[in-house]
């Protein structure tokens, strides 16, 4: 397959490529557009949808509740015999009819249980005592109902059994000294009130109030409305489910139902996919926090779809269709045809040979150049064949030379070189290798060294010489050498693999280093940098690490740890008096004695000179049992330390007495700088200084 094929294969599975790229692309782009605009218009609709049936309902419920609050209303249910009293509350009833929107209203005590009712035709007047409530008649549940009920109010849908109304009522509280006296209202006619503040007359969108069981409340038919729900108490109501039959699709909806009324977002409101009689729709849910209600308004898919894939493939193909012209018409006449050139002019040569001149490819592109250079290379090739052999034969007497000087080097180096086959055995070592291993060559060569190490030592070689042959990897590491009846010596070991000419490894090369002078310095100097040179405690600089760690233990564990500053009393009347050697030999007692007076874990410092500090971790997690905690060991230091010193000085036996001063502090995840927790324990120490010594402070 040539090069213009390969071309011609890449331009069509770019093609295939980028088009499907393109149709999904635009696939998703459409559902994207599409829903963020149905999002916007079903959030506008559910915003003008509760809005509108809201805004009727909350109006009466405004009007109900101050006829409510009406004296003459409460004198009435009072009082229903007293003739004046009557007729004032049936005219204010009168007057609040004229202002209802239905211009209906409906009354009933509880001292009677009459029932007053008219309507808009005012066919009730003179007979607004329209019957006597009876608990044991079903009709009546929903006065006896509402008055038990802990609302004020509540929305009820049913017909009424002695006017003959079907209205969508307003049953609402009327109450004295906060006890519930009767119930008052006013209702909606229910087929008028759909058509004015619930449908819809666009196809596709439903408009539906449920409650918070999923009960229907109010939707465009009224067939799948909640009949008479304040009758019926907990028995069977028709739901959403009735539009919902997954189960799945239901629960989501229960969720989102939840967040809306635990949102804290004013008029928040939420959209969804859902589907309602088998229909994929755009769902918005918004939460009716006056009713308990929520209002669901969905549109059907097709009404949102505006654009599709359909309408934006074509395009992005055409376009590159265009820009694939482009690109192979360029790769043929710039790139295909000069490389055609090339290629004729090579098969050419290997058929009949170099000529002087070639043809070169007019240009000054990148191909020009390769065709120059291709020229050049031509006549570099001849020249180097000349030199080849000459060369070779040099180079072989230099192999010989280098590697007289390469042995002569290696057995003078001051390191020891060694080189083992596969299976571990040396096949080289120089000088010193044969020195420190301390047998003759023949006792080397061709031996692994389980016959020239003890077993640990034997270990840890043989798993670093895997790691090098087997996954070809360079180390370096500091090794300990121990040899039956010879000093052991430390060594900084590298390794590194060896390779044939096709890639294979097939041994590996070591460099060892005698470092055993610098471990011991290293030793020396890490003891001088973190103890104190006279005590051998800790100093200040291994202590913060120390109380780092303790710092660390406390947040992890929720647990207190405690500081300790320490000062001798009366130290420099000693030093002074007896000279800074007894005073270096107290405090070497003393440090001994603050050793033995706390545990393994904690921690005993010299800050210098009569200073000391104590570091106890791992206290209860309680501040004040953590506190006794640490003032016991405090105590316990005092105890042990002012027992009578013994210091043998030259001359005599002396028998000296200092105390401690003793400053406290605690510590727990919420200190985070040691330099403040040492300073609150400074600050303790100069406070039992200052006073009368020997003592603990806590600050």
């Amino acid at each position: 397959m040539n090069l213009t094929q390969r071309f011609f294969i890449l331009i069509s599975m770019l093609f295939i490529t980028f088009g499907a790229i393109i149709y999904f692309y635009a696939n998703k782009l459409s559902v994207e557009i599409n829903e963020k605009w149905g999002s916007r218009y079903v959030s506008q609709q559910l915003a003008f949808d509760k809005q509108k049936t809201l805004l009727p309902i909350m109006n009466e419920v405004a009007l109900v509740k101050r006829l409510s609050q009406e004296r003459s209303i409460i004198d009435m249910a009072l009082n229903e015999s007293d003739k004046e009293i009557y007729k004032k509350g049936l005219q204010t009833l009168d007057e609040y009819r004229l202002k209802f929107h239905n211009k209906t209203y409906f009354a009933a005590f509880c001292k009677s249980n009459s029932y007053f009712y008219n309507n808009s035709n005012n066919d009730y007047k003179n007979i607004e005592l329209v019957c006597t409530l009876d608990k044991n008649n079903k009709n009546d549940n929903w006065f006896f109902n509402t008055i038990n009920q802990e609302k004020n109010f509540n929305i009820n849908i049913d017909r009424d059994a002695n006017t003959k109304a079907t209205n969508i009522w307003i049953n609402y509280q009327i109450k004295y000294n906060s006890k519930v006296i009767g119930v008052i209202g006013t209702g909606f006619e229910l087929n008028q009130f759909l058509k004015n503040f619930v449908k819809t007359s666009q196809s596709g969108i439903y408009n539906i109030f449920i409650n918070d069981n999923l009960e229907i409340q109010l939707e465009q038919s009224s067939k799948f409305m909640d009949y008479e729900n304040i009758s019926k108490l907990k028995k069977k109501c028709t739901t959403i489910s009735t539009y919902i039959t997954d189960s799945n699709e239901l629960q989501k909806l229960k969720n989102t139902l939840l967040e809306l009324k635990n949102s804290k977002i004013k008029d928040d409101n939420k959209t969804l996919w859902l589907r309602l009689n088998n229909q994929e729709h755009l769902v918005g849910v918004s939460y009716i926090k006056e009713l308990g209600w929520y209002n669901i308004t969905a549109v059907d898919s097709i009404l949102l779809s505006t654009i599709n894939a359909y309408d934006i493939t074509p395009i992005f193909i055409i376009l590159l269709v265009l820009l694939l012209i482009v690109i192979g018409l360029f790769l043929r006449f710039y790139i295909l045809n000069p490389i055609k050139t090339i290629k004729y002019q090579m098969e050419d040569i290997e058929k009949n040979g170099y000529k002087d001149e070639i043809i070169i490819v007019k240009g000054s592109d990148e191909i020009s150049q390769l065709s120059k250079q291709f020229q050049h290379l031509l006549l570099r090739i001849r020249k180097h064949e000349s030199l080849l052999e000459q060369t070779v034969q040099e180079r072989t007497d230099e192999l010989y030379k280098k590697q007289q000087y390469l042995n002569t080097i290696l057995d003078n180096v001051d390191a020891y070189i060694f080189i083992k086959d596969l299976n571990f055995r040396y096949v080289y070592v120089n000088k010193a290798m044969q020195d420190v291993m301390c047998e003759p060559i023949e006792n080397i060569l061709n031996q692994d060294i389980s016959t020239l190490y003890d077993e640990e030592t034997q270990k840890k070689i043989k798993d670093l010489d895997r790691q090098t042959l087997e996954l070809g990897e360079k180390t370096v590491s500091e090794e300990m050498i121990h040899k039956t009846g010879l000093e052991s010596i430390y060594v900084l070991v590298k390794k590194v693999p060896l390779y044939d000419t096709k890639g294979n490894i097939y041994g590996l090369l070591g460099i060892s280093t005698d470092i055993t002078s610098r471990k011991k310095y290293e030793s020396i100097i890490s003891q001088m940098a973190y103890y104190d040179i006279l005590t051998k405690l800790p100093n200040r600089r291994l202590l913060e690490d120390r109380l780092s760690i303790m710092l660390g233990e406390t947040k992890r564990n929720k647990t207190y740890g405690a500081l300790m500053f320490l000062d001798m009393d009366n130290f420099k009347n000693i030093n002074d008096t007896y000279g800074h050697k007894i005073g270096d030999m107290l405090l070497e007692k003393a440090s001994n004695r603050l050793i033995s007076s706390i545990r393994d874990i904690d921690t005993v410092a010299r800050f210098g000179g009569d200073e000391f500090v104590v570091a106890i971790g791992g206290l209860n997690a309680d501040k004040i049992m953590a506190q006794k905690e640490a003032v016991e060991v405090a105590n316990k230091i005092l105890k042990i330390t002012n027992k009578i010193y013994l210091i043998n000085s030259d001359t005599k036996e002396l028998e000296l007495e200092s105390t401690f001063s003793i400053g406290l502090t605690l510590f727990n995840s919420l200190d985070n700088s040691i330099d403040v927790i040492l300073q609150r324990a400074d600050q303790a120490m100069y406070k039992v200084k200052n006073s009368n010594k020997n003592g603990v402070a806590i600050l």
